[in-house]
This record gives C-alpha cells, structure tokens and sequence, in this order.
C-alpha cells in the first residue's frame, strides 16, 4: 500500500510468508495440480525448509478426461469409433492384396477377378483415409478443449489464492509450468489416444482375419510370438 510505512509492509509480507509456510499448509498448486489432470513432479515450491519438489500421484487413465464438458466427450466418443474402425479396416488391405495375387494366378476370367480386387482396394484404402482422418481430428480437437478447460479452471484456482503463494513462486514459474504440463496432458489424450486405439483394433482385426483363413496357422505363429517377444 502506498501510504503504509516501509515497516508495516514488511510486517505484512514478513506474516504473509510464514502463513503459507506454516506446517501443515498446502500449496494451491499442488492441491490443484494433484487433482489428476496434471503432473507437477517437476515443479518446485518454496517452503520453510527450502525449495522442494511437488509430487503429485498418479491417475487413472479415465480422470485424464475429467475437465471434458459434454460437448468433449461426445466428440471423444466419436473419435474413439472411427479410429476403431480405421484400426479394423488395416488388416482388410492384406485381404486385399491377397485377392489381387489370386486374380494373377488364375487364368480364367482374369480381367473380372483383377478389377473387383482393385475396386476392393480402392474401397478399403477410402474406409481408412475417411475414418483415421475423423478420428484423429475429433480425438485431438476434443483433446484441445480439454486442455482449454484445464488452463481456465487453474487459472480461477490461481486467481483465489492468497498473496503468499505468488510470494512463494518464481518468476514466470507458474505460467511455465501450466503451459508445459498441459500440453503433454494434451498430447496424451490426442494422438497418443488415437493412435492406442487403432493399434489396438489392428492387432484384433489382425488376428481375426488369421483365424478366420486358417486358425492353424494362426495359432502356429501365435505360439511363436513370445519367443519373438523376447528376441526384441
């Protein structure tokens, strides 16, 4: 205050400080960042006993997306199946080749069987342009509003704190901190995401078609697998 004397200030400052490090005292920080939507592992306070670091626990994989509106979440779920259908329609290109292999080799009516296997590659590579393209783009623009609803909510957070806790800060931490670890949240629930689900259904829609041509064979190579697992 302007007209205070210099020793009120400091009296001020001096008790404003010692309330905030007083034991027991949480730092609105880390009761936001713990709240599950960031890490703040690497982010350091100043306390009574010096610059420590906050560890935030770890969260389940559906409370990454607990500031997602409805609007979010709607879009997620969309995403979520298109990349799910992207990731099933991966292994229909091997059917694909396969079909155009056998048009090839046989010689009878080779003209009909080479142009439906082209016009069955065409319709799958039109499925997996059309559905990777919708998924990631809705996955990572729900994951973009996401992350605008995590800055808001620790901005309000912030913004309700005592004066000590921005005493306590460096300068320009806060702000670093909230872009850095919300952009990994958004990272992770982006690409990342979609790229999890399509691996996933690729792999199920993989093993599916194996068995569904020859489960000896399938279960030949399956048997094979954590030999090569543990070759890697």
């Amino acid at each position: 205050v302007r007209g205070e004397p210099r020793d009120t200030q400091s009296a001020c400052t001096a008790g404003s400080r010692a309330s905030f490090s007083r034991p027991g005292a949480v730092s609105p920080l880390a009761s936001v960042m713990s709240s599950g939507a960031i890490d703040v592992k690497d982010v350091k306070v100043k306390d009574a006993a010096g610059e420590k670091a906050l560890n935030a626990p770890m969260v389940t994989l559906l409370e990454l997306f607990r500031f997602y509106g409805p609007e979010e979440r709607a879009m997620l779920a969309v995403g979520v199946l298109f990349c799910m259908i992207g990731g099933v329609a991966f292994p229909c290109i091997n059917i694909a080749f396969g079909e155009l292999l056998d048009s090839t080799a046989s010689m009878s009516n080779i003209e009909e069987t080479t142009k439906n296997a082209v016009m069955f590659m065409i319709g799958v590579a039109l499925v997996l342009g059309v559905s990777l393209a919708a998924g990631f783009g809705l996955v990572g623009w729900a994951a973009a509003r996401g992350a605008s609803n995590v800055r808001r909510e620790y901005l309000k957070s912030m913004m309700a704190q005592d004066v000590a806790f921005f005493d306590a800060a460096k300068a320009g931490e806060l702000s670093a901190a909230t872009s850095e670890k919300v952009q990994i949240l958004q990272n992770g629930t982006a690409k990342k995401m979609g790229e999890l689900v399509q691996s996933t259904f690729t792999g199920v829609g993989g093993l599916a078609v194996g068995f569904y041509f020859s489960w000896e064979l399938s279960l030949v190579i399956m048997a094979g697998g954590p030999m090569l697992a543990g070759a890697l």
